[in-house]
């Protein structure tokens, strides 16, 4: 097993794709709800981001010449950050190369680095919570500083029989993917104008289409869905759902936005299930939805969160939990430089 220590600078263009590659696979198979960096923001964060304040460095482990693991992480050059940051996302072992040691000794060289640039702390982030990941990491030593809660639905897989949730009387919905529909403009634009507090020029026809406009150029998608009040025919409330290409098409369902004259949990309980309800019928290409929940620092606050966790379970959520993780650089090094057979990833 070799490893080495990626320059950015130096690297071919051959070289760059194969780390890309890598990467793509990594991230295919530990998030596919995610979607991987293309090659030029890869490049482009090792080639730009080396400032005052970091250097972002890469370690690579080799097998017969092949990439079978990674570690990327972040140099802090201020005072006030004793730690070298890590990203989880980009520590990685090919899965067919797990369980032999190689994530081990790659901590091993990024906790000698972080003491050689007068670090005392190493944190990793988005360890996902009850891995082997987090086994290996706990073991060691390293303790939870964050968490941060995702709730995630398979749309196939999820008995629809759990969004049949009617909209409250006197509303009505309609849907739309990246343009509005020429009769629901100016009700759109009416409705922007309120929930934002903004001039209605800031939210014409023309400024709305301006922004589908290029939002079609940047290969944008999405479904809208907007609530109309019975009465007037106007637009009340709406739900976004962003859709993008990870591994698979993923929806991430954004919240609730109503009007201060229509707000209530009734109305907002029943768009989070017409969204699922409608990405199932009108999108049945698309097959998850994933939302990003809030950060928590103490396990009180976790449990007061137990309550959402439920209601979201109820649509057919599974929440999975991500940590941030730290360690003493000192006695992390004692670990790792003794017996590390049974601390081996």
């Amino acid at each position: 097993m070799d490893f080495e220590l990626f320059d950015p600078n130096l690297a071919t263009d051959d070289e760059w794709r194969e780390v890309h590659a890598y990467w793509v696979m990594s991230s295919r198979h530990d998030r596919p709800e995610r979607t991987p960096p293309t090659l030029d923001a890869m490049t482009s964060r090792f080639r730009d981001e080396v400032s005052e304040r970091s250097t972002d460095l890469l370690w690579l482990a080799r097998e017969q010449g092949r990439i079978v693991a990674s570690a990327r992480y972040d140099i802090s050059h201020e005072d006030a950050d004793h730690y070298v940051r890590i990203a989880f996302s980009t520590i990685s072992v090919h899965p067919q190369h797990r369980q032999r040691g190689i994530g081990t000794e790659l901590l091993r060289l990024l906790t000698a680095q972080a003491g050689e640039h007068g670090k005392d702390r190493i944190s990793l982030a988005a360890i996902r919570g009850g891995t082997p990941a987090e086994a290996w990491l706990a073991r060691l030593g390293f303790e939870p500083t964050r968490r941060v809660v995702s709730h995630r639905l398979e749309l196939a897989a999820t008995d629809a029989a759990l969004w049949d949730l009617p909209m409250p009387a006197g509303y009505r919905l309609v849907s739309w993917g990246t343009a509005v529909p020429e009769e629901f403009l100016d009700p759109y634009c009416r409705y922007l104008a309120t929930s934002w507090g903004s001039p209605d020029d800031c939210f014409s026809p023309s400024a709305v289409r301006a922004h589908e406009a290029q939002a079609a150029l940047d290969g944008s998608d999405q479904l809208v869905l907007a609530v109309l009040t019975g009465a007037d025919g106007e637009i009340v409330a709406t739900k976004t759902a962003r859709i993008e290409r990870a591994a698979r098409l993923v929806a991430h369902p954004g919240p609730s936005k109503m009007t201060l004259d229509h707000g209530g949990s009734r109305l907002s309980r029943a768009l989070e299930a017409a969204i699922l309800r409608t990405l199932a019928t009108e999108r049945p290409e698309v097959a998850e939805a994933a939302i990003t929940g809030p950060s928590f620092y103490l396990p009180e606050e976790l449990s007061a969160y137990e309550r959402e966790m439920r209601r979201m379970a109820g649509l057919g959520y599974r929440t999975e939990e991500y940590l941030d993780l730290w360690a003493e650089v000192e006695p992390l090094t004692v670990i790792l430089d003794g017996d590390h057979r049974t601390h081996r990833a």
